[in-house]
């Protein structure tokens, strides 16, 4: 979901995959949209934080927007 504030700024969910042990895990993550968006990816940030995440948010990157949206 796009904040309303900052359309360049997103925030959505991840369903841990089947059969993996990250399986029924809801993962948080933050999509930054760069100014120069599509010519530059987006920078998508898991915020999740807990069991198997060692206490902190983790960056990931660069990620296709379709594939971070799945």
């Amino acid at each position: 979901m796009p904040d309303e504030a900052n359309l360049m700024h997103w925030k959505g969910t991840l369903k841990g995959p089947t059969g993996t042990p990250y399986e029924g895990g809801i993962f948080k993550i933050d999509i930054q949209l760069p100014p120069d968006y599509p010519f530059v990816p987006p920078k998508v940030r898991q915020t999740t934080q807990g069991a198997g995440m060692g206490g902190r948010a983790r960056t990931f990157g660069p990620l296709p927007l379709p594939l971070a949206l799945r």
